[in-house]
């Protein structure tokens, strides 16, 4: 839990989460990243459980803090992303992709805009 906490710095804009079961407790990145967005994970999936991709919004650093939890690529769900950050967006800004199924070349091809900001969480 602490690793992914300590790669989120002022810098981070959000994270790209490939979850490669459902999304839940049992998850090791569900904790940190709950935390992150203050409980808002948890909340967004009591409210709407039935959608596969979902962006959250919640605020680390004193700045907007975006999340998107990816079932499957969808070109539109990528660019609305994109348009969220994209303003945002300075040299040193990065978005943490954790990919628990092996698509970070997927998501590298549909967002395009932000490709050079995402960073492969290992």
């Amino acid at each position: 839990m602490n690793d992914l906490l300590s790669r989120v710095t002022p810098q981070t804009l959000g994270i790209i989460w490939f979850p490669k079961d459902d999304v839940d407790s049992f998850n090791p990145y569900y904790g940190p990243i709950d935390y992150l967005l203050d409980g808002l994970l948890t909340a967004h999936l009591e409210t709407s459980p039935e959608l596969s991709s979902r962006i959250i919004i919640g605020e680390n650093f004193g700045r907007s803090f975006y999340v998107m939890v990816v079932k499957k690529i969808v070109a539109t769900e990528i660019e609305g992303l994109q348009t969220l950050i994209a303003q945002k967006l300075q040299v040193e800004s990065d978005i943490l992709v954790i990919d628990e199924t092996g698509q970070f070349d997927k998501i590298e091809k549909a967002a395009f805009k932000i490709k050079s900001h995402l960073r492969l969480y290992k």
